[in-house]
């Protein structure tokens, strides 16, 4: 039997949310053949298309799962957002300071705030040569800083051991009760 998990949302503040915790209000969703028209979408809480976006439904080809900021139900999206949402995850619970970041437009990482300026950013990729977690050390303008410190692996555990490892990394308390 195919595991069943809710839809997930990536949102333009690097949440990654169930559609329960997000809402049903979409804030400026672009509409239109006029660019830059932005309106709110809302869908009603009481309709069909809610009840099947906070239902559980089989994982879509594509999809990874992960779990929601909020409620930490497990949910599914694209592959890369949940291979950068486990690793922040993962590294958070090594005391490591990490997060999702938004890059650009939709797009998102897992960024780990250096002691020193900067930061590395880890994208997922999982089509290609270079599959797997791409690693980027780079300087506050986003600038590459250090190529001896870029590498890809398709290993979850190799990329957490690697920052494990790097003493440049900003470290946090660890929370007792949760992530």
């Amino acid at each position: 039997m195919a595991e069943k998990v809710k839809d997930g949302i990536w949102t333009p503040w690097a949440e990654v949310l169930c559609y329960e915790c997000h809402g049903n209000v979409f804030r400026g969703v672009n509409y239109g053949r006029v660019a830059n028209t932005f309106r709110d979408r809302v869908i009603d809480p009481h309709s069909e298309k809610w009840k099947q976006a906070v239902s559980e439904i089989d994982v879509q080809d594509g999809n990874g799962i992960t779990t929601c900021d909020q409620c930490t139900c497990l949910i599914q999206i694209y592959e890369s957002i949940a291979g950068e949402h486990n690793l922040a995850i993962a590294l958070q619970k090594e005391g490591i300071d990490a997060s999702m970041w938004q890059t650009g437009g939709m797009n998102s990482a897992c960024g780990v705030n250096k002691t020193d300026d900067g930061h590395y950013l880890v994208t997922f990729n999982f089509d290609g040569v270079d599959e797997g977690y791409c690693v980027a050390e780079c300087a506050e303008d986003g600038e590459s800083m250090n190529p001896a410190n870029e590498f890809t692996t398709p290993s979850l555990p190799e990329v957490i051991d690697h920052f494990k490892t790097l003493q440049n990394v900003l470290k946090v308390e660890l929370n007792q009760g949760g992530r």
